[in-house]
């Protein structure tokens, strides 16, 4: 870029900035944020309702809610930095809280639904004749094991969910590099 298309480029800008341009933008852009977040948090319950359990595939040992929830949240951050208008941090800011809230919300409802210890264990039989200490030892072994499963599968999505987080911190801070290149993400930012 030569000098001159440098001093045009400036006073254009100088132009724009009268109108108040990113003022503007970023309020509009806040209200497609939160109305983003809105559609997250209702598809996180959804898919919290429509899951089944049962693991996409023997090599896949978690569910499709996650991965609907990844998509969704993957398409939200795709839409956000492909919208053609100025936008500040504070905007990634706010859909970055969003989406950690919307993974606390995912994860609290799985972690809800997990079966407590009491009910694992079945109350112990009133007449055995084995010594008290051995035939609930030996029960609540096999009580365990068989009911290990289910929490398996629910503890799964947890670990979808942790293993994938990099990724998607990746790719936001990839896209606003693209995006806003002078302006580089601290790790703290993200997280505030």
């Amino acid at each position: 870029m030569s000098a001159l298309d440098k001093e045009t480029a400036e006073a254009h800008w100088k132009q724009l900035a009268r109108y108040e341009i990113e003022r503007l933008s970023g309020t509009l852009l806040m209200h497609w944020v939160n109305a983003q977040l809105q559609l997250i948090m209702s598809w996180v319950e959804r898919a919290i309702q429509q899951e089944g359990w049962d693991p996409i595939s023997p090599n896949q040992r978690y569910g499709s809610s996650i991965v609907e929830v990844y998509r969704i949240v993957d398409e939200a951050v795709d839409q956000f930095f492909s919208l053609q208008v100025p936008m500040s941090s504070d905007e990634l800011s706010c859909l970055c809280c969003g989406i950690d809230n919307a993974f606390q919300v995912y994860a609290n409802l799985i972690v809800s639904n997990l079966a407590s210890k009491e009910e694992l264990i079945p109350p112990v039989p009133t007449l055995t004749r084995y010594g008290k200490d051995t035939s609930i030892t030996a029960f609540v072994k096999k009580e365990l094991l068989d009911q290990k499963v289910p929490d398996e599968k629910k503890s799964s999505h947890i670990k979808y969910a942790v293993s994938h987080l990099s990724k998607l911190e990746d790719s936001i801070s990839e896209q606003w590099l693209k995006k806003r290149p002078s302006e580089k993400l601290d790790e703290g930012s993200l997280d505030d």
